[in-house]
């Protein structure tokens, strides 16, 4: 844990030496939640809610936990991509320190400041527009929780990209936008064309925000239990194959001497 908790004084001290850090992490979401407001006011008839603030919630929720997820998948490529160019990935590998748990440590302060912007989006839709007043918090860590996993599954396969190929990933950003289209953060997915919304059902964020809207809802855990199967399953096909593929790229670039590479 000692570990952990230096990487995240390191990047916490780094952030917040800029000191706007607070204020502009809360303007940020403030104007996100007036622009998500004004869009989802005006078409949420189109959308297929009814008029008013129903696609508003809808959209608060996707945009919160899409950036959430979209932060764990990006962590860990965009941490050894940063060490590639600044040169230090070669020392970070030498450390005794298993490379897994650097990657985790360094990614552990960008996904908790976007923890931080997807409480203040919700906390706004909450203490102002009253939305979630049943909110079930226990039904949404269930939720969370596989889903994180699945996402950090994601992450460590774009780091083995990194690796063996020593340019920034693409694998993940093209990932995240394909979920944030097909996965409901904005757009229902029973307003997409039959095709996509099968492919949308693939896909874990698309489960990952149905049962958070559902636990926010009210709705008994029993409901949510089909989506987080899959998020559970979803982990259990993704996290040994990213383990392995990232294991394999270490190996190559430990074998090849590339590590100062890129």
């Amino acid at each position: 844990m000692s570990l952990y908790w230096a990487f995240l004084r390191r990047d916490w001290f780094s952030q917040t030496s800029y000191k706007m850090f607070f204020v502009g992490q809360v303007a940020q979401m403030v104007a996100l939640v007036a622009i998500v407001y004004l869009i989802g006011s005006a078409v949420g008839g189109f959308a297929g809610f009814s008029v008013g603030l129903g696609f508003v919630k809808f959209l608060l929720v996707g945009i919160a936990f899409a950036d959430l997820f979209t932060a764990c998948v990006q962590a860990g490529p965009n941490t050894l991509r940063d060490a590639q160019v600044t040169g230090t990935l070669e020392t970070m590998m030498l450390a005794p320190i298993r490379t897994l748990h650097l990657i985790l440590a360094s990614s552990l302060f960008p996904i908790l400041r976007s923890a931080l912007r997807a409480i203040i989006v919700l906390t706004i839709g909450s203490a102002y527009f009253h939305f979630w007043p049943q909110a079930d918090l226990l039904g949404a860590v269930l939720v969370v929780v596989p889903a994180y996993l699945a996402f950090a599954a994601v992450s460590l396969l774009g780091s083995a990209y990194v690796l063996a190929f020593k340019q920034g990933d693409p694998v993940t950003g093209g990932f995240m936008a394909v979920n944030a289209i097909l996965g409901g953060a904005v757009i229902p997915l029973a307003k997409l064309p039959v095709i996509l919304q099968d492919a949308g059902l693939f896909l874990p964020l698309t489960h990952a925000l149905a049962g958070i809207r559902d636990s926010f809802e009210g709705k008994p855990l029993t409901t949510i239990g089909a989506e987080t199967a899959v998020l559970w399953l979803s982990f259990a096909v993704l996290g040994p194959l990213a383990f392995l593929a990232f294991r394999a790229a270490l190996k190559i670039a430990a074998r090849e001497g590339s590590l100062v590479h890129y």
